[in-house]
């Protein structure tokens, strides 16, 4: 199992197969290109057809506070990958965004886990506008990653949506993928999504009600 381009492809038996295309994936980012091929292999290892993988991957919209879409407001796209609790996970978040034609406007923040966020510091350099920061450990991702983008603020989640799509320019995304655990302001991750994705749509209400006057 690989992928050549843009095809996933099996090769068994001097064969070769091409079982779906990146294009029909709706998950954002390589590495859920690499769990689509994973789950593509166990699929065949178990007798499933391709054609019913190919479907099921067509339809599947992805998991809740996992890179999830949240909603588009005047060209600005916004993403919840509040899941995104190490810095690891917020790394491949900002990879999976980084190949569109905007910058992205990314809050970072919560209770930190005594891990370095100098890895974020070249992804962060070359493909974010700004930071938008909240939580217990915003001084010290401060100290670490003011010298890769210009940094922000936020004292609630309302706080960080409001100047994250301040600083969003069209075509840009806002990523909310925190890099740090959730307890500081909230009781989990998903609480800390669901309000994330209750500030984008009341920001999307505020924004319609305003041009519509």
């Amino acid at each position: 199992m690989f992928l050549r381009g843009r095809e996933l492809v099996c090769q068994a038996n001097g064969e070769e197969k091409v079982l779906t295309t990146r294009d029909e994936i709706f998950l954002r980012g390589l590495h859920n290109v690499e769990n689509v091929l994973a789950s593509l292999a166990v699929g065949l290892a178990c007798g499933a057809s391709p054609d019913s993988m190919r479907e099921t991957v067509k339809n599947f919209k992805g998991v809740e506070h996992r890179i999830e879409f949240v909603a588009e407001i005047e060209g600005v796209k916004f993403y919840n990958d509040s899941k995104a609790t190490s810095v690891d996970a917020a790394l491949k978040a900002v990879e999976a965004l980084s190949d569109g034609d905007g910058k992205i406007n990314l809050i970072l923040g919560g209770r930190g886990k005594n891990a370095a966020y100098l890895p974020l510091a070249e992804l962060i350099k070359a493909n974010v506008r700004k930071l938008i920061l909240i939580g217990e450990d915003a001084d010290n991702i401060t100290s670490q990653l003011k010298n890769y983008a210009e940094i922000l603020r936020a004292d609630s989640m309302k706080d960080a949506v409001k100047k994250s799509y301040e600083s969003a320019k069209s075509g840009d995304a806002v990523l909310l993928a925190p890099a740090c655990a959730s307890f500081d302001m909230f009781k989990s991750y998903e609480e800390r999504g669901t309000i994330f994705k209750t500030e984008v749509s009341n920001l999307n209400f505020e924004t319609q009600a305003v041009e519509a006057k």
